[in-house]
């Protein structure tokens, strides 16, 4: 698959060896013949081996949301003051935060998403904050921080619920907060720790959608197996 990085106003292309979401989701539009045997082997398959680790791993972000309980916020969640997140472009982006250090663009289809990657201090942390738009408008940002202390953490922590949840207690591994326009902040601990912010657009609704379709294909797989073991018994 082909990634175009761009950095310092140069653009870059290259095969990309690593699976990522996009090409993974791409994949499933080729798909075999509805009369194929292999018909839904493909498609477990392609679900199955999927190991994504990176935090922009969609799939896993929205797999771990039924797992957890929601604790509601009356603040908005809002990444630029005075703008609706729905609304935010790549451009205002830029004119707010200036040149990232790099840009990951995949333009396959069926998803067109572009990240900006910047790296910043927040407070006294250094981090790496990521924004990743889908048609140019922003679907969900994130702050990973690589090695942070146990106090550090926890300040970081408390900062959020004190901003949002007026210092109610916030269990990072099993619950995510959540506004009254479907903003959401989870957290992840698959890398060192990260906030994500997942805003409500279209492109997480789509995501949700192959996640549904997953379960339909494992249950049709399923039925296919036990028919062909009352078969052959």
């Amino acid at each position: 698959m082909a990634v175009i990085h761009v950095y310092q106003g140069q653009e870059i292309t290259y095969m990309k060896p690593k699976k990522t979401l996009l090409s993974f989701i791409s994949g499933l539009f080729k798909r075999p013949s509805k009369h194929s045997k292999n018909y839904y082997y493909y498609y477990l398959s392609r679900f199955k081996d999927y190991d994504e680790k990176e935090i922009y791993s969609y799939v896993n972000l929205l797999e771990d949301l039924p797992q957890k309980e929601v604790k509601k916020t009356s603040t908005n969640i809002d990444l630029l003051k005075g703008k609706n997140n729905q609304s935010i472009t790549i451009k205002d982006i830029k004119n707010y935060y200036g040149k990232p250090s790099y840009v990951i663009r995949n333009k396959q289809a069926p998803f067109d998403v572009t990240v900006y990657v910047y790296r910043i201090y927040l407070g006294n942390y250094r981090t790496r904050f990521k924004l990743h738009f889908n048609k140019g408008k922003l679907a969900l940002y994130n702050y990973s921080f690589s090695s942070l202390k146990k106090e550090d953490k926890d300040k970081i922590i408390k900062t959020i619920s004190k901003k949002y949840l007026n210092l109610e207690e916030l269990d990072v591994k099993n619950e995510y907060v959540l506004d009254a326009k479907n903003t959401m902040i989870t957290f992840s601990e698959r890398a060192g720790f990260s906030i994500n912010y997942i805003l409500n657009t279209p492109f997480f609704s789509e995501v949700n959608e192959l996640l549904e379709e997953e379960k339909l294909i494992a249950q049709k797989l399923q039925e296919k197996r036990d028919k062909e073991l009352y078969r052959k018994l």
